[in-house]
């Protein structure tokens, strides 16, 4: 076995799996799909009930959703941007933006519109991917 086999079994040692691995799989594939919500909040008190609901392996997801976080920062605006092309909704410049933030607008419509088209172009990218991960985890031998 190489160094790199070694550590990441010692890593996976942490997280138990009962050998199960459709498991690691969805565990995986959840957590990566979760972890690129465009919303920065709601997340983990989300994931926590659906991992108590399916028996997922909460440490695993909760390593993946904080390790993907940078990620999911850097990743808000292209999907608020490919969610807006896909409904046909012309977004705000950055002016714009700077207005509506010097109102205090938050909770207007604008915003709304910004984080509908967000969603949109999550769930476009990243639901195929995930689908994409568990079905490549799934296969793969240890």
């Amino acid at each position: 076995m190489n160094r790199i086999s070694v550590f990441l079994n010692k890593v996976l040692a942490f997280f138990p799996t009962n050998g199960n691995r459709a498991n690691v799989a969805a565990t995986v594939a959840f957590a990566f799909f979760a972890a690129m919500f465009p919303i920065i909040g709601p997340v983990t008190a989300i994931v926590l009930v659906i991992c108590w609901v399916f028996r997922l392996n909460v440490p695993l997801v909760l390593l993946i959703l904080y390790g993907l976080y940078p990620i999911q920062l850097a990743l808000i605006i292209p999907f608020t941007l490919f969610g807006g092309r896909i409904l046909g909704r012309e977004l705000p410049t950055a002016s714009q933006l700077t207005a509506q933030l010097s109102e205090l607008n938050l909770v207007g419509s604008f915003f709304y519109e910004l984080g509908f088209s967000a969603i949109v172009g999550w769930i476009t990218i990243c639901l195929p991917i995930s689908i994409t991960l568990f079905l490549i985890l799934k296969r793969f031998k240890a």
